[in-house]
């Protein structure tokens, strides 16, 4: 469910709370924690720990943008593709509340799935795998001794997580 404003709103409210601090552009490094009572930290587990246990693998995506001479094209804000082919979801932001109107114009965004590694290093989700070697990866992570810091997100519980159990979870 969406929230009413849009997850625009959501967050703009969630970090213009007085004793949360934004520094965009800023390489994490661990001493920042120093400052700290207790750290919420999303980044990827195996990246934290200096990948001691081995490297998690990652799904990562690229976002595949049209812009077409139509007032609108969906539905729905979303469309899921359940098939073989190179596309994970069709996006039309309009559809979505707060996102604007154009009456002449729409855009589509296509997810299109790939290897981290082929994507800036971006991860996005975790790649489950049948035989469970991934989590006991993720598990000898977890184990580690590290009272400070709480790891949350995709990236730091190497779980997929929709956007309604990130809301609750955060």
């Amino acid at each position: 469910m969406m929230p009413v404003d849009g997850y625009t709103a959501l967050f703009q409210n969630i970090l213009g709370h007085p004793r949360i601090t934004v520094q965009l552009s800023t390489e994490f490094h661990k001493g920042m924690e120093d400052n700290y009572d207790h750290v919420f930290n999303s980044m990827p587990i195996d990246v934290y720990y200096d990948f001691c246990h081995g490297e998690l693998p990652y799904r990562s995506l690229r976002f595949n943008t049209v812009h077409l001479p139509a007032s609108k094209l969906q539905p729905v804000p979303t469309i899921n593709f359940t098939h073989d082919g190179p596309y994970t979801r069709m996006t039309e932001w309009k559809n979505y509340p707060c996102h604007g109107e154009n009456s002449q114009m729409t855009t589509l965004m296509y997810e299109e799935p790939c290897d981290y590694r082929d994507n800036n290093m971006e991860r996005y989700y975790p790649i489950n795998d049948v035989d469970g070697e991934n989590r006991a990866i993720y598990e000898k992570y977890k184990a580690l001794d590290n009272s400070k810091v709480t790891f949350i997100g995709r990236c730091g519980m190497y779980v997929y997580l929709d956007m309604h159990q990130v809301v609750n979870q955060s």
